[in-house]
């Protein structure tokens, strides 16, 4: 259900910004694949909850505004595992299903083939966590505010069609941890978690 939910959300809002953008010159669509790092949240003496290194993909609906300025709606979707390590042991705790739905904007800095751009968005982080195991029990589906960075370059190999290369920083606000016990129980850092990786795609500019 909260699946669906993160899928809906993104439908519309993506439906809602190319509707609005009929008027404007360019809508652009960006597919891409890529690699997540890992990061971790510290509590304790050496003792911390992480989350895995993984692959993500996203998709990106911009519209060109003025200026080499693109509004932005962006769906990313991660899948790892959170591992914690307490007393010398590590272990998995569980699965996690990270969805991503982003509202920005990106500035080209060129306008010729190679064009990089710089770019920042803020939105929803949603923490959909399954297979966890025994101990740790149910946890349910967490909601965060969040905000992004990106730096990149799009190479254009025709008017329309070019390629993607990028680097991103994805932040949930006020992470404090993974609860993973009963009757009150858990573990939290102290720290947000900082999620960056790079990805590389096509991007598809509609006149």
């Amino acid at each position: 259900m909260k699946k669906t939910f993160t899928i809906k959300s993104f439908i519309i809002v993506a439906l809602l910004t190319i509707t609005y953008s009929i008027q404007a010159q360019t809508v652009e669509l960006t597919a891409s694949y890529g690699y997540q790092f890992g990061s971790k949240s510290s509590y304790g003496y050496n003792n911390y909850v992480k989350f895995n290194d993984s692959d993500q993909f996203s998709l990106t609906i911009g519209v060109d505004m003025f200026q080499g300025i693109m509004t932005e709606v962006t769906y990313t979707h991660q899948s790892t595992e959170i591992i914690n390590r307490e007393g010398g042991a590590t272990q998995r705790l569980m699965d996690l299903n990270a969805d991503w739905i982003m509202v920005g904007a990106s500035k080209y800095l060129t306008k010729d083939k190679l064009r990089p751009f710089l770019g920042a968005g803020v939105g929803m982080a949603i923490f959909n966590p399954n297979n966890e195991i025994r101990s740790v029990g149910s946890v349910d589906t967490k909601f965060y505010l969040a905000f992004s960075v990106k730096g990149g370059v799009n190479y254009m190999i025709t008017e329309q069609l070019g390629i993607n290369i990028q680097a991103n920083l994805m932040v949930p606000i006020q992470w404090g941890g993974v609860y993973i016990g009963t009757g009150g129980s858990g573990v939290s850092g102290t720290s947000n978690i900082l999620i960056g990786g790079f990805s590389g795609g096509l991007v598809y500019r509609l006149k």
